[in-house]
């Protein structure tokens, strides 16, 4: 199959523009997630004019709300001489800032020849202070020329920009930007998201930490050395009127395809002084001319060819046949997990509390709609993540050789571990532990329980299987559950988050007990005739009397003073004032009663003891 491009894949681009921007020539490479080398394409194709928007005609701008189309407020613009005056851009995310005449959602702040730097200052502040009352969750972009770096001091008190996502500064020919300028503006506006630098700058130009920023551009990177290129840790990088050679872009390439720059996702490099030798660059790697009239044809092969490859029982055209929907299999599978099963997984969470434990379940699969979880045997593995290298498999099969002497022949049908307080879901480490249960067994279970947030008489447990990853890719329709026995649990927010319907899926959960299973569990706390009868400790009886005392004291008062209120009260009052409050009468009430009833049997018992002995 013949190579084509996938979306969301690292790539580099160097640039060489020849003939006016007519003719543009560029070498793409692409990689696989574990930066393997994937495939070259060097290309000639034609490129299209850029179209310009004059800034002249832009009148006025107007500020609306979210869903609401009357303007909160119109700024009205000097129209002559707007273009190449201009000072500094704000951008608001997440609001509607219009042009008239223009859709760019942005706000532009322009400086007129005829206007004073006090002016323009006074005007932003208020401005800025309407907006920062309008809107919130700001970001925010900065444009300024190195002129006004050291003429706006308004703009660097403003609380707007103690920090921005983005700084540009624009070119001011013949001024050029110094190191102080640069020092100073990071230290203000601090961007977090990238910088552009339009203008010059001095020759030894020091301020290397915006080569650690997300996006990067500079039209004048001459001071760009080629180390820097290789310790650059920017995801996106745009360098003109460079100084590298056709060995540099050679050695580049090598370091870049060793694994090195991880971070790296889209590099290019315009401005050459000669055409680069790409046959020298290239040589030793298979690469093969792209022409862009083949490009929409081979991308289609290629999607068919790839299409055909998994197409599961004819479901995607397979072999050119018109599309069908595949057969869904009917997935009422339910997993019956026992008593002692539960039992033990709830006692093993508790037990490894705040950390995560895991172990395997035993079992069979009686049919295609039933697993049986019938035991349950901790493994000797704990911690916040649990991959399948930690399994220790001498341990497994020692512990499954001794479970069959004493009578448990059952096969392992999944594993299961614990998520103390944070809900049922799979994680990625979790989600490739499963997939190695299931290249054993395609019906392995993974079982998730929350020791933390379940109670007496609810248990939060949640039973998973994940989903072919080929089904997902081809478009396929997802698992159906078309039987009306069983419960899914209701997914939670975090679970959706984490995968939950996207690699892998969630299976109801029973519990059946016989009926010796339910009497043995009814009788754990049962009372007999011995506790009615049993004597406790004086000394803690005679505390407890002492504690009854004290509470029965602090509600007579309470009551005295409600006796003394209701005095006071009307009819309606009275019919209300219990509601929502603690009633002291029926309070004392509860506590003699309970006092009473604690110290005839303590006496009762003691008396029968007494008695017996003599």
């Amino acid at each position: 199959m013949e190579p084509f491009k996938l979306m969301d894949t690292p790539f580099l681009v160097f640039q060489k523009i020849i003939k006016q921007m007519e003719i543009i020539e560029a070498l793409e490479m692409s990689q696989t997630s574990k930066r393997m080398f994937g495939f070259i394409k060097f290309s000639r194709r034609q490129i299209q004019p850029i179209q310009l928007f004059k800034g002249d005609q832009r009148r006025s701008i107007s500020v609306f709300e979210k869903n609401d189309e009357n303007p909160k407020c119109t700024i009205y613009l000097k129209r002559e001489e707007m273009e190449k005056d201009v000072m500094r851009q704000l951008r608001l995310k997440d609001t509607v800032l219009d042009f008239r005449l223009d859709d760019e959602k942005q706000l532009s702040c322009y400086l007129h020849r005829d206007s004073t730097e006090e002016d323009i200052d006074s005007q932003l502040v208020h401005l800025f202070n309407y907006l920062s009352d309008l809107f919130n969750n700001k970001t925010v972009t900065v444009w300024i020329r190195p002129s006004l770096v050291e003429t706006s001091h308004v703009l660097f008190s403003n609380l707007q920009f103690e920090s921005c996502q983005l700084l540009k500064i624009l070119e001011d020919d013949p001024l050029i930007l110094s190191n102080e300028d640069m020092t100073r503006l990071l230290e203000v506006w601090k961007p977090t998201i990238g910088i552009t630098i339009k203008c010059s700058v001095e020759e030894n130009f020091g301020p290397r930490n915006i080569l650690s920023l997300p996006r990067l551009c500079i039209i004048n990177a001459r001071w760009v050395t080629f180390d820097d290129l290789l310790n650059m840790e920017c995801k996106m990088i745009f360098l003109q009127n460079h100084s590298f050679t056709e060995e540099d872009v050679k050695k580049f390439i090598n370091h870049w395809m060793a694994g090195s720059n991880p971070k790296l996702m889209h590099l290019r490099l315009m401005g050459f002084n000669l055409t680069p030798n790409w046959e020298h660059i290239l040589e030793g790697i298979e690469y093969r001319v792209w022409d862009e009239k083949e490009k929409t044809k081979k991308f289609q092969r290629g999607m068919e060819r790839f299409l055909r490859l998994g197409g599961l029982g004819g479901g995607l055209g397979q072999f050119g046949a018109n599309p069908q929907d595949s057969n869904q299999v009917d997935t009422s599978e339910t997993v019956y997990i026992s008593s002692l099963a539960l039992l033990k997984m709830l006692k093993h969470g508790r037990a490894g509390v705040p950390m995560e434990v895991m172990g395997l379940m035993l079992g069979e699969f009686v049919d295609d709609y039933t697993v049986n979880v019938i035991d349950v045997f901790a493994m000797p593995q704990s911690g916040t993540g649990v991959s399948v290298e930690a399994v220790d498999p001498v341990f497994q099969a020692k512990m499954l050789d001794m479970l069959k002497q004493t009578g448990r022949p059952e096969m392992v049908v999944g594993w299961y571990h614990s998520h103390p307080g944070f809900g049922c879901w799979l994680s990625g480490v979790d989600i490739n532990t499963q997939q190695s249960f299931e290249a054993l067994s395609d019906r392995a279970v993974a079982v998730v329980v929350d020791p933390i947030q379940s109670v007496k008489g609810k248990v939060v447990i949640d039973a998973f299987r994940t989903i072919n990853p080929q089904s997902m890719a081809l478009n396929q329709e997802p698992r159906q559950t078309t039987s009306n026995l069983g419960h899914l649990q209701k997914p939670s927010i975090q679970a959706l988050i984490h995968g939950l319907n996207r690699h892998y899926y969630s299976i109801p959960i029973a519990y059946r007990t016989h009926d010796l299973e339910q009497k043995m569990l009814l009788n754990l706390n049962k009372l007999s005739w011995m506790d009615a009868v049993s004597v406790e400790n004086y000394t803690k009886c005679g505390e407890a009397n002492k504690e009854h005392l004290k509470a029965m004291l602090k509600l007579a008062k309470n009551y005295k003073k409600a006796l003394e209120d209701e005095k006071n009260m009307t009819d309606q009052e009275l019919a209300i004032k219990n509601v929502g409050k603690m009633d002291p009468k029926r309070h004392i009430a509860d506590e003699v009663s309970k006092m009473l009833n604690d110290n005839i049997v303590q006496s009762l018992a003691g008396m029968m003891a007494t008695t017996s002995l003599q």
